[in-house]
């Protein structure tokens, strides 16, 4: 039998002496013959193992030899008995186990990244990402579709991320565990909560959230806080906010100053610093600070102000004492007997809402008018007072009418320098009125003017103070009426 196969030159000599001594062991010959005569030997040549010699022809090899040799040729290939290989077919081997390697059978060997389910220990943070499921593709190399990057500064949270941008993912201080402030977003996309606190109210220092804590105030003070009175700020109790209560709600001071247009202004853009509880609707407002030098009735009036006004007075800015609306037409006045030394606040206003030019006249209690029933300050208009004498004691005695009844003496103070005129139209009885400079000298007396009342017209400046007197004829008593007018 001939047996051909294909061989690379460095084979031969090995092959050739493989079938030699296979030959021999057939025949019983001897199994090697002496190494010296294998050299020279050429590929193709028979060795006679009986020790006869070797022939070139590998194919007429005969003898009285029971058992045919064979001879081969290793130089010659049957390319019908033996099969091409196919370079398509071909399996890779394992360079150190020399196992075939095939992707898919979930083996990981030679070169492969992966084989189905074995990742060699890799995943998606092993590969740079931050998250996700590593797998592994048909051709055993790893598949990281599935695996997340972190792209911080996208605006979206995404794992691990707790935060990007304006995305808190629903957190706030509180839930960081933080009672006030605003949480954010640092820029590697973790929580920055230098904008959250856990203030203490109560330890005198202003911490994130408080607008003020015990003395400190955070800079403030009553004037900051629209009182130009000055004052005693308070912070609130819970560090929210302040109490301006201590604070002078004031706009000017006029100390102990007294007299007819103390003091003047305009109310048109001011502020409204106190509700006076009458006229209206309030508007903005001049309130004034007054201190008495003694002890009596005091007189504040708006006589003279150009629109309707009203007038209040305060003994804090949150007490109200007394308010008027109109006194003898649309300006307005009050009467307010103080101690010595007694503070008020005397608040000027518009009725409804209103504003314009305004003059303040403060009234002193007169020393020179200890015969006074009463202070109608620089009331001017009709029945700017009225009573009955039947009640009355006897203050004056008028040179005229045999005025020597029981009467009724009413202080006025002009509030601007006119002529004025005094009368008791309207009085039920037969009157006699007077006036008087002080309560021993008198100025002025009628007795019977278009009937039985009485009328007296004199000049006044400014502030100058009068008593007006108003008796009866002959000792009579009675209701009566006194109107003023200027002009």
């Amino acid at each position: 039998m001939m047996v051909r196969v294909r061989l690379d030159r460095r084979c031969e000599a090995t092959l050739a002496m493989s079938l030699l001594l296979a030959s021999a062991c057939t025949s019983g010959a001897e199994l090697m013959p002496p190494l010296d005569s294998l050299s020279g030997m050429s590929i193709g040549e028979t060795i006679d193992p009986t020790g006869g010699e070797s022939t070139s022809s590998p194919d007429d090899t005969t003898g009285s030899e029971p058992n045919d040799t064979t001879s081969v040729d290793p130089t010659e290939v049957d390319e019908s008995s033996t099969t091409k290989p196919d370079d398509s077919d071909t399996e890779a081997t394992d360079g150190t186990t020399g196992a075939a390697i095939v992707c898919g059978d979930g083996m990981l060997g030679g070169d492969e990244q992966c084989d189905t389910d074995d990742l060699a220990g890799e995943d998606c943070v092993s590969q740079g990402f931050v998250a996700g499921t590593l797998a592994c593709k048909k051709d055993c190399t790893l598949d990281t579709a599935s695996c997340m990057s972190n792209e911080c500064g996208n605006a979206v949270v995404e794992d691990p991320e707790q935060c990007d941008g304006m995305d808190l993912a629903g957190q706030t201080c509180q839930t960081q565990g933080f009672t006030l402030g605003a949480l954010a977003c640092g820029g590697d996309c973790t929580f920055a909560t230098g904008g959250c606190s856990n203030p203490s109210c109560g330890n005198d220092v202003v911490e994130q959230g408080e607008t003020c804590d015990g003395s400190d105030l955070g800079g403030e003070s009553c004037v900051s806080q629209g009182n130009p009175g000055g004052g005693n700020l308070v912070c609130l109790g819970n560090c929210s906010g302040y109490d301006d209560a201590a604070c002078a709600c004031f706009d000017e001071d006029l100390g102990t100053s007294t007299g007819p247009a103390v003091t003047s202004g305009d109310t048109t853009g001011d502020d409204n610093d106190l509700a006076a509880s009458c006229g209206g609707a309030d508007g903005p407002d001049r309130v004034i600070e007054f201190t008495s030098t003694g002890a009596g009735t005091y007189t504040f009036d708006t006589f003279g102000a150009g629109f309707d006004t009203k007038i209040a007075l305060f003994s804090d800015c949150a007490s109200e004492l007394a308010c008027n609306d109109d006194f003898g037409g649309l300006q307005s006045q009050l009467q307010l007997d103080m101690g010595a030394s007694q503070t008020v606040l005397v608040v000027v206003d518009g009725y409804s809402g209103g504003s314009g030019p305004w003059v303040l006249s403060i009234a002193a209690p007169g020393a020179a008018f200890p015969c006074q029933d009463q202070d109608i300050g620089g009331a001017v208009g009709a029945s700017v007072a009225s009573g009955n004498t039947g009640v009355a004691d006897e203050d004056l005695d008028p040179d005229c009418g045999l005025g020597n009844a029981a009467d009724q003496a009413i202080r006025f103070t002009a509030p601007a320098a006119a002529q004025y005129t005094f009368d008791t139209f309207g009085s039920a009885y037969d009157t006699v009125l007077s006036v008087w400079s002080d309560c021993a000298t008198q100025s002025s007396c009628n007795d019977d003017t278009g009937g039985l009342q009485s009328e007296v017209v004199l000049n006044l400046a400014q502030g100058q103070a009068v008593i007006v007197l108003v008796d009866g004829y002959n000792g009579a008593t009675g209701n009566w009426v006194l109107n003023i007018a200027s002009g």
